[in-house]
C-alpha cells in the first residue's frame, strides 16, 4: 500500500489534526484512551463494532465455548478499577463488557468514541502527521496513531485447510448439530480444548489433533486461581520454579504421560498454559481422542503424520489468529518477518516512528488488562514527550531518553525456553513484562535507574 494512493472522492475533516487516534475500543484501546486522558492529550477512539468492549461485546459471546476469561476476576481488572466481586470467578464476556463499559464511563471515554467506524487506511505523511481514511471515504489528519486492535484480527489456517474447514471463530454457539457426528478439532491451545469439551457435551465423537504433547493446568491450584499461583512464584531461578510446578501438576493432574496423551517434551513454563479441568478426564476415559499433526486433507478424509487416514463430518481449525495491520503501509511498520511480531520496543514502540504505538499485541500467562495499562503508559509517555499536551510543550530530555531506550532489546520471557512457534513469539511473562515496562517509563520520566 503506497503513500501516493489517491481517493477519487473524499471528505477532509481537519479539526482532528492535533489529536491522537486510538484504533480499537476493546480493553487495549480503553487502556490507551484512559492514559491519554490522564495525560491531557486530545484523542478520538474508534471501532468497527457498534459498542465499546471489543470482541467481548459480540452478540452471543457468552454461549461460545471457552469464552470466559481464563484469568481470575480479582487479578484481571485494570489497576484503577476492580472487576466487581459479584461477577463470576472467571467472568463471562457479557460481564467483561459491562466492566469495560464501566471503565470507559469512569474515564469519560464514551465522549471520544465513535462506533461502526472502520479504518480503511492510515498513512504517515511525515513524523507527527497521519492521514486516516475511514470506511465511507472521510479522511482525517491526526497527530499520532495508537493501534489497539489486538491479536484476533484474522484466523491463521493450516496450509492444507480447504473451504470445508471451519475457523474456530466461526463455530456456532449452539453445537447441538454436532450430536452423533465425528468432529476433528485441530490445535493445541485453550480454544481447541474448550471446543473439544463442549463438543463432547453436545454428543459429538471428538478427536483433537496436536502437533506435540502439552502440560494441562487446572483452573485452581491448592485452592487459589492458577494465575494467582503463578504470580506468587518466589524469586528463584526459573529452573527451580519449573521443577516445583512439575511436581505440583503431577500431584494434582497426574503424570503428563497419562494414557491417551502424547509425550510432553518441554517444561511446564515453556509454553502458553493450556488450562482445563475437564480435558484430562475426558481424554483418559476415551471420550476425546488425540491424534498427531494433520498432513493433508482430501474431501473429508484426513491424513495424520503417523500414517493413519480417517474421515470426519466436521473439521475445525483452532490454530490461532494474527493481528491485521494491513491498513498501515508496510514501510511504516518497519522490518517484518512472516510469523514474527513487529520489531517493537517492549512490544509497544516502533524503533523509529515517534507518532505510532501498539497496545495489546501480546499473549501472556497472566491477566492481560493490567499489562495493556502498562503498555499505554509507555506509549503515552513517548507521545507526550515528543508532542506535548494541551497545557505543556514537548520535553526534549524525556524524548531523547525514550528514543535511546527503544533502540535496545529487553528480555521479557521470564527466563523460559519457549517453544518456537508463532504464538509463543508474542508471549511475555506477566511479571517480567510489567516490571520491564514500569522501569522503562520510570527511567524515561526521571532519568534515574533506581
Amino acid at each position: 500500500m503506497g503513500h501516493t494512493k489517491c481517493m477519487t472522492s473524499r471528505t477532509l475533516t481537519p479539526a482532528s489534526a492535533d489529536r491522537v487516534l486510538v484504533i480499537g475500543a476493546g480493553a487495549a484501546g480503553l487502556a490507551a484512551a484512559a492514559e491519554l486522558g490522564r495525560a491531557g492529550i486530545a484523542y478520538d477512539i474508534v471501532d468497527g463494532r457498534k459498542d465499546i468492549g471489543g470482541n467481548f461485546s459480540d452478540k452471543g459471546a457468552d454461549s461460545r465455548p471457552g469464552s470466559a476469561l481464563l484469568t481470575s476476576r480479582d487479578l484481571s481488572g485494570f489497576e484503577d478499577l476492580f472487576i466487581p466481586g459479584i461477577f463470576d470467578a472467571h467472568p463471562r464476556p457479557s460481564q467483561v463488557t459491562q466492566y469495560l463499559q464501566a471503565y470507559a464511563a469512569h474515564h469519560g471515554i464514551a465522549n471520544h468514541f465513535t462506533g461502526e467506524r472502520q479504518v480503511r487506511q492510515a498513512i504517515p505523511m511525515g513524523q507527527g502527521t497521519w492521514e486516516v481514511t475511514f470506511q465511507g471515504g472521510e479522511v482525517r489528519p491526526y497527530r499520532a496513531v495508537i493501534v489497539a486492535t489486538g491479536r484476533h484480527g484474522k484466523p491463521v489456517l493450516p496450509e492444507w485447510a480447504t473451504r470445508s474447514v471451519i475457523p474456530a471463530d466461526r463455530v456456532p454457539s449452539d453445537l447441538s448439530g454436532w450430536a452423533d457426528r465425528d468432529v476433528l478439532i485441530v490445535g493445541g491451545g485453550n480454544t481447541a480444548a474448550s471446543l473439544a469439551v463442549a463438543a463432547v457435551a453436545a454428543g459429538a465423537r471428538v478427536t483433537l489433533s496436536w502437533r506435540r504433547g502439552y502440560w494441562v493446568f487446572p483452573t485452581t491450584v491448592m485452592g487459589i486461581s492458577l494465575d494467582a499461583f503463578l504470580r506468587s512464584a518466589p524469586k528463584v531461578p526459573t529452573s527451580v520454579n519449573q521443577w516445583t510446578l512439575e511436581k505440583v501438576l503431577h500431584r494434582i493432574v497426574g503424570t503428563a504421560q497419562k494414557p491417551g496423551f502424547p509425550e510432553v517434551t518441554h517444561r511446564p513454563l515453556d509454553a502458553i498454559p493450556l488450562i482445563s479441568d475437564s480435558l484430562v478426564p475426558l481424554v483418559s476415559s476415551g471420550k476425546i481422542k488425540i491424534m498427531p499433526d494433520v498432513t493433508s486433507l482430501d474431501g473429508d478424509n484426513v491424513s495424520f503424520s503417523h500414517g493413519v487416514t480417517r474421515s470426519f463430518d466436521v473439521i475445525v481449525a483452532a490454530t490461532g489468529s494474527a493481528a491485521d495491520y494491513s491498513f498501515i503501509p508496510a514501510d511504516a511498520l518497519g522490518a517484518t518477518t512472516p510469523g514474527h511480531p513487529l520489531d517493537l520496543y517492549l512490544h509497544t514502540l516502533p524503533r523509529e516512528r515517534n507518532d505510532l504505538a501498539f497496545v495489546g499485541d501480546i499473549v501472556s500467562d497472566g491477566a492481560l488488562f493490567p499489562l495493556y495499562g502498562e503498555q499505554a503508559k509507555l506509549a503515552v509517555a513517548m507521545l507526550r514527550a515528543h508532542y506535548g499536551n494541551d497545557s505543556s510543550e514537548p520535553n526534549e530530555a524525556i524524548a531523547k531518553r525514550i528514543d535511546h531506550m527503544r533502540k535496545t532489546n529487553v528480555a521479557v520471557d521470564g527466563g523460559r525456553d519457549l517453544l518456537d512457534t508463532p504464538r509463543h513469539r508474542y508471549f511475555v511473562d506477566a511479571k517480567a513484562f510489567a516490571l520491564a515496562v514500569t522501569k522503562a517509563v520510570h527511567i524515561a520520566l526521571t532519568g534515574s535507574n533506581r
